[in-house]
């Protein structure tokens, strides 16, 4: 069925996210990049949400200067916040329009347009990886493959933010302001499995649910990682 909100519609659809859904969806975030800035990133509720919801936790276990990568920077938003806090920051995006944006909010880190699955970055490098919206877009059979990736590219002691969607476990749709887009959701008992099979790491907090101001919406499951050993 499809939920009806003043924000657009959504429904879950059988399968896993396939190419076709997620040319749309960069297509839809390319033609639909300033509402989707006013709308969601740069709006002052969102923002807000976005420092008591998950930024936070990534922050207090990084200091000064500290190498920090953006997957799936968007239009910048996050990005912004960790070069104001004196962190060495770069960062991509699969959507140009988005980091053309946070070019004009004044973001200048090193910043490049790529699929989050062709990233190449040396390994032992970062001291942090905020990959806060990036998986969401990534087809389930791939994120355990792309998070081993991520942790490779962490010293020792780095810290890993995973932000997922909580739900049926099906993949949604969703019709709104900025076009069609889709996106994975998991299940809580899914999201524990992926967190016990990733290696080389400690889980520094609880899986957090925190749940979409849209009611009913799929929500969002977040967890800290710490590398322990190469």
């Amino acid at each position: 069925m499809v939920k009806l909100t003043g924000e657009g519609s959504w429904k879950y659809i059988s399968g896993d996210l396939d190419k076709d859904m997620i040319g749309e969806t960069i297509i839809s975030y390319d033609s639909h990049v300033i509402e989707y800035a006013e709308n969601f990133e740069w709006d002052p509720d969102m923002q807000e949400r976005t420092s008591h919801d998950y930024l936070h936790s990534f922050i207090q276990y990084l200091k000064t200067g500290d190498h920090v990568f953006v997957a799936g920077m968007g239009t910048g938003r996050d990005a912004l916040e960790l070069q104001n806090r004196q962190f060495d920051v770069f960062g991509m995006d699969g959507s140009m329009s988005m980091l053309q944006v946070a070019i004009d909010h004044g973001i200048r880190i090193p910043m490049w347009c790529q699929d989050v699955n062709k990233i190449k970055l040396p390994e032992h490098f970062l001291d942090g990886v905020l990959a806060e919206s990036v998986l969401q877009h990534v087809p389930k059979l791939q994120v355990s493959k792309m998070l081993r990736r991520m942790v490779s590219w962490l010293r020792v002691d780095g810290i890993l933010f995973v932000r997922l969607r909580v739900g049926s476990g099906k993949v949604f749709v969703v019709r709104d302001v900025v076009g069609t887009r889709y996106f994975t959701s998991y299940r809580e008992s899914e999201i524990n499995q992926i967190v016990g099979d990733i290696k080389q790491v400690e889980l520094l907090e609880d899986v957090k649910i925190v749940q979409h101001k849209v009611v009913g919406r799929p929500g969002f499951a977040s967890f800290v990682l710490r590398k322990v050993k190469k």
